[in-house]
């Protein structure tokens, strides 16, 4: 009998999840879908329901809900047709997620059986023998010597316990899950004091907040004085959405639907920015916390308005993700003069996943995930720090990043399922969560008007929105 092809592993839809929005910013399905047909990956119906979509972006939507039910041997030619068809940079992102994830997911199995595997465990002592070879070919592939592997790792006839690197557990928080918000109990806490202490490592509240069940991502949320909420999000129709929503997360209005919509910042005024790109048009809308529209602020020198911040009320800084640089624009103008932040900064990034703002300083910092760095700047442009990872999270992938009030960095690193903080020169003081198994994918950091850290995650379905606070 033979045997079939195995399915895709929650790894390798925890990888397309990671790079979903790449995807489908960049991805012209047309261009692909008669290759994947005669590769098998796509059967003829299925090619049907995709092109009967009525935009781009759905069409694209679509066919990654279908890849989502693909063999593993499918969905690498999938990537194989993405190399073909110059698109070998998704290819890349897609591959180094999924390897990145195996490899984390494979670190947790080992550590967790090496916890729970009793002393002369037969099942035991065969699956570590059955290790060894891997093990062997790993380090070999990536020309690794015994002595360089912090693990303690026996290859020879004898077994030896597997133990994961560890983390350093006393500049670690504890975690601890609560089902249901308890009004301000939580989110009335300031979180700048406590995360700016370097010595001291606070016991954290994670809040978890069921957004609209109608939602199968949320890429953005930002939040107006009076708690209610814009957010960025892809509905079961599969349209991308701005929408006004209140303090429980339920809606009250639609403010943009298009094929593009990125971004939605507030400044201290109540203002909404959101960036989007209506009938091919790059443009800042601008709204109130009543949802009523203000303005347009039409970008004629942007292609791709992909992340905001405000610099001050009324100077927005915006990033071009298809150029790679950030530009200052005032939302009293119409938009047709603005400016090159430092220049220009051409050929600083790879990617500018997201851009957060320390207005009382007019720091920027950048979070470039292909470049896995989070860099800051000065209002001038010139680099005051690069991020790259710390001795206990070996590397970084940004995708996105926020400022407290002292001037201290929160990461979101979707890959690791990390939140990272950093102290204002960019050197690592703790992992705020570090693989919570509630907490996958983080997609998105923000603090709400009281304080509290929202970290939203992005499981394509099962959207979640938790806010972190310190207990006191």
């Amino acid at each position: 009998m033979q045997k079939e092809d195995p399915k895709l592993s929650s790894v390798h839809k925890r990888a397309i999840q990671a790079c979903y929005e790449d995807i489908t910013e960049s991805l012209d399905v047309d261009s692909i879908m008669d290759l994947c047909y005669s590769k098998g990956i796509l059967t003829k119906p299925m090619k049907d329901d995709i092109m009967a979509m009525p935009t781009p972006a759905k069409k694209c939507r679509a066919f990654l809900d279908k890849l989502d039910s693909c063999t593993v041997d499918e969905f690498n030619e999938f990537l194989n047709v993405l190399k073909e068809k110059n698109y070998e940079y998704l290819a890349d992102s897609i591959e180094q997620v999924l390897l990145e994830k195996t490899f984390i997911n494979a670190e947790y199995y080992i550590s967790l059986a090496n916890k729970m595997s009793a002393k002369d465990s037969a099942h035991a002592k065969e699956s570590a023998k059955r290790l060894i070879p891997i093990f062997k070919k790993l380090m070999s592939t990536n020309q690794l010597e015994i002595n360089e592997v912090q693990t303690p790792l026996v290859l020879s006839s004898g077994i030896a316990p597997l133990k994961a690197s560890s983390v350093d557990s006393t500049r670690m928080p504890s975690i601890h899950l609560v089902d249901q918000p308890e009004s301000s109990k939580f989110l009335s806490r300031s979180m700048s004091t406590d995360l700016s202490n370097r010595r001291q490592a606070p016991h954290f509240t994670i809040v978890h907040e069921t957004p609209n069940p109608r939602f199968r991502l949320i890429f953005s949320i930002c939040f107006f004085k009076n708690g209610s909420q814009v957010q960025i999000v892809i509905d079961e129709d599969g349209d991308t959405k701005a929408i006004l929503c209140d303090v429980q997360s339920q809606v009250i209005d639609v403010l943009v639907v298009s094929s593009c919509v990125w971004h939605a910042i507030c400044n201290n005024q109540d203002i909404a920015a959101i960036s989007c790109k209506p009938e091919s048009v790059p443009m800042v809308k601008l709204f109130n916390s009543s949802g009523s529209h203000l303005k347009n602020i039409v970008l004629h020198q942007i292609e791709i308005p992909s992340r905001l911040g405000f610099f001050s009320d009324h100077q927005l800084l915006i990033a071009d993700n298809k150029a790679k640089v950030l530009h200052i624009v005032d939302i009293q103008s119409d938009g047709s003069s603005n400016q090159n932040f430092g220049h220009g900064r051409v050929g600083d990034f790879e990617s500018i996943e997201d851009i957060a703002v320390d207005s009382g300083k007019n720091h920027v910092f950048v979070a470039d995930s292909q470049g896995r760095s989070v860099k800051s700047y000065d209002i001038s442009g010139n680099l005051l720090f690069e991020y790259t990872g710390s001795d206990i999270n070996s590397g970084i992938n940004p995708k996105s990043l926020c400022v407290d009030s002292n001037g201290c960095v929160i990461i979101a690193d979707n890959i690791s399922n990390h939140i990272e903080l950093l102290d204002q020169e960019g050197v690592f003081v703790k992992n705020i969560i570090s693989k919570e198994p509630d907490i996958h994918s983080p997609i998105a950091v923000t603090f709400d008007r009281k304080g509290g850290l929202v970290v939203v995650t992005n499981v394509i379905g099962q959207p979640g929105i938790y806010i972190v606070t310190p207990e006191q």
